[in-house]
C-alpha cells in the first residue's frame, strides 16, 4: 500500500482506519485482526467502541510481547513460527526460502512497515491490557494452540481484560 511511510505507530495506524471507515461511510462494522491486526483491532476498539459493532481478535499480539523474534528469523524460522505445517506448499509459497526479487521486495516493505510499527517495545502496548476494560461489544478471542508466537496465555489475557468476552481454541 502507498502511504504506509507515514504510520510509523499504532496510533497512526488506528487513525487512518478510523478515517478510510468515514471515506467508505462503513458503520459500525464487526472487526476481524490476526496477529498485528489483532493488535489493532483492539486498539481501535479502546478507543472507538462506540463506532464498531463486534469484535474478533485472532492470536492477537499487542498485551505482552511475542514469545519469538520475528524480525531475526530466517525465512524457514519464520515458517515454524507462524504455520503449523512450515514445510508445506501453502507455508513455502508465502514464505519461501529463495524468493523472486518483486515477492522479496513486498516481503522487505511489509517487514519495515511491521517493524515500524512494533520495533519498540516489541509487538505489544504495555497501557493496552488496562485499558481493555473500554470495550462494550461482543468479542471472540481465538486462540491457536500450537501458534509458536502468541502463546494461549497471551490470548487469555485479551478474554480476560474484555467483559463478556468468549475464549475459543
Amino acid at each position: 500500500s502507498d502511504g504506509l511511510d507515514q504510520i510509523d505507530s499504532m496510533e497512526d495506524l488506528v487513525l487512518h482506519y478510523t478515517d478510510l471507515m468515514e471515506i467508505l461511510d462503513i458503520e459500525r462494522p464487526a472487526i476481524v485482526g490476526l496477529s498485528l491486526g489483532g493488535w489493532l483491532a483492539a486498539e481501535l476498539a479502546t478507543r472507538y467502541c462506540e463506532r464498531i459493532r463486534a469484535l474478533a481478535l485472532i492470536a492477537p499480539v499487542g498485551i505482552r510481547p511475542p514469545v519469538a523474534d520475528i524480525f531475526s528469523a530466517s525465512p524457514s524460522e519464520t515458517r515454524a513460527l507462524v504455520f503449523s505445517e512450515p514445510e508445506s506448499e501453502l507455508a513455502r509459497q508465502f514464505i519461501p526460502d529463495d524468493p523472486d526479487p518483486q515477492a522479496y521486495v513486498l516481503y522487505l516493505k511489509a517487514r519495515e512497515a511491521t517493524a515500524r510499527l512494533g520495533w519498540n517495545p516489541y509487538l505489544h502496548n504495555r497501557k493496552l491490557e488496562g485499558r481493555l476494560y473500554r470495550i462494550h461489544v461482543p468479542t471472540l478471542v481465538i486462540a491457536a494452540g500450537a501458534d509458536r508466537l502468541v502463546p494461549q496465555a497471551h490470548c487469555r489475557l485479551y478474554e480476560a481484560g474484555i467483559d463478556g468476552a468468549e475464549f475459543v481454541e
